[in-house]
């Protein structure tokens, strides 16, 4: 009777050990269940360190070339008017690949923008697929957010405001339209790079899209580093060929 007592004792005693054993490890495979869909600096949002980033790239399209590959009606031409080179989107960007999103939560609200900001945005920043303020919005909660330690505005995350008054600034001082303006109505690759190399001391990182064998200049981006000094893009290529005549699309007035 007292040796089966001291089984069951015995029993017992392996079973809470047990049970101790299996709670301290799921507490530890909790601990390390996280989110694997963001890198785990940006996981943090309160701790100031979910930016990591080494330089900024500046994506500027031209919207006369997307209406010659993509149908726009006369209001949406309108719209992107005038003629010329349009922000798409400033983003904080790693040379490892490793680009900041959604650094913080932080939703778009186009009211606390300066009316001035805003008249400048319509104009220079017009989105080509949809409305403006759900573009702004994107740009915003994944690129915009991720920006801090800027020159000229102090330590610390940028507001909505600043940044987007920061990015108007970046592209009046820093428009392409003007640096291929000439009679000519096509160019040839070695010479858009040469005017960008003149006009910035750098190439930039170029898209060209075809339709029916003809290639329609798109996009052009422009990086600088973390003093907003011009840099050539870690990834700079191009989809234009050298060979190609390369037209830049005029919008219907």
């Amino acid at each position: 009777k007292h040796q089966k007592e001291r089984k069951k004792k015995t029993r017992r005693i392996k079973m809470k050990v047990m049970e101790y054993v299996l709670g301290v490890a799921s507490v530890v495979l909790n601990d390390n269940n996280v989110d694997d869909t963001k890198p785990a600096q940006f996981l943090d949002y309160d701790s100031g360190s979910n930016t990591d980033y080494s330089y900024y790239v500046f994506r500027m399209q031209y919207p006369g070339s997307y209406c010659q590959t993509s149908y726009c009606n006369y209001d949406l031409q309108q719209k992107l008017l005038p003629n010329g080179f349009k922000i798409h989107g400033f983003w904080p960007s790693g040379t490892d690949g490793n680009n900041p999103q959604d650094c913080r939560d932080s939703s778009f609200n186009q009211n606390d923008l300066d009316s001035q900001t805003l008249e400048a945005m319509n104009t220079n920043w017009p989105s080509d697929q949809g409305s403006n303020d759900s573009f702004w919005s994107h740009e915003w909660t994944k690129h915009g957010v991720c920006a801090e330690n800027v020159p000229g505005y102090g330590s610390g995350y940028l507001s909505e405001e600043e940044f987007f008054s920061f990015v108007i600034s970046m592209y009046n001082k820093w428009n392409p339209t003007e640096v291929l303006s000439s009679n000519s109505n096509y160019y040839h690759l070695d010479e858009i790079n040469n005017a960008f190399q003149q006009a910035y001391g750098v190439i930039p990182a170029t898209t060209c899209d075809y339709q029916d064998g003809k290639a329609w200049f798109m996009h052009m981006s422009l990086c600088f580093d973390l003093s907003l000094n011009p840099m050539t893009c870690p990834d700079a290529s191009s989809s234009c060929r050298s060979s190609d005549k390369i037209y830049f699309g005029d919008l219907e007035n």
